[in-house]
């Protein structure tokens, strides 16, 4: 349970770029949640953006950070997936409207491992350092925009579940993050 309080930091920034808030019926919703107890292969990411913006394979990934003190100690990038499987899909069809596309990513057989790593890494950190071990975690995106849309909004909302949650939150709604994108030079045009 020591986790818990690691994970209600981090749904604060557990979105594509940047940093927002968490509606409060999520976070009643992930009261339960704990990252070093839950099933972590049952964790799905959604993200659901404006049909101009094209994401391809490894476009989006989850960051874990180990903090001690409020530094970085340790850095992990989790790679995903997309999921297919259209039993799954179906919890996020509630989701889905006109011009946007929903798309859904589970942590790949290499992430898992590397969490697993990143788990018993901040486990015995805790025990050592007690309070001062704290960690983030973030869902990273690239992609690119499709020609003619360079000055469009980017509204994006994103998605989490778990064994938990049982269904889908939402994260973040609608958060318009084309100025984001463009500081940090995430998002090009696309070239096909």
């Amino acid at each position: 349970m020591f986790f818990r309080t690691f994970f209600i930091r981090t749904m604060a920034c557990l979105l594509v770029t940047g940093c927002a808030s968490v509606p409060v019926s999520t976070m009643w919703k992930l009261r339960n949640f704990d990252l070093i107890e839950t099933d972590a292969r049952k964790l799905r990411v959604g993200v659901r953006m404006p049909n101009h913006i094209r994401l391809k394979p490894g476009d989006v990934n989850v960051m874990v950070k180990l903090l001690k003190k409020g530094r970085t100690e340790e850095t992990s990038r989790l790679d995903l997936s997309e999921v297919t499987d259209a039993k799954e899909l179906a919890g996020v069809s509630t989701y889905r409207k006109s011009g946007f596309s929903v798309t859904v990513y589970r942590l790949t057989e290499g992430a898992l491992k590397k969490l697993s790593v990143f788990k018993a890494q901040f486990r015995q950190q805790k025990k050592r350092f007690g309070d001062d071990v704290s960690g983030q975690m973030s869902v990273t995106t690239t992609g690119c925009v499709k020609p003619g849309f360079n000055n469009r909004p980017v509204l994006v909302t994103t998605l989490f579940k778990s064994s938990e949650t049982g269904s889908f939150v939402v994260l973040t709604a609608e958060r318009n993050i084309s100025k984001l994108l463009r500081q940090a030079g995430s998002i090009k045009p696309c070239h096909d």
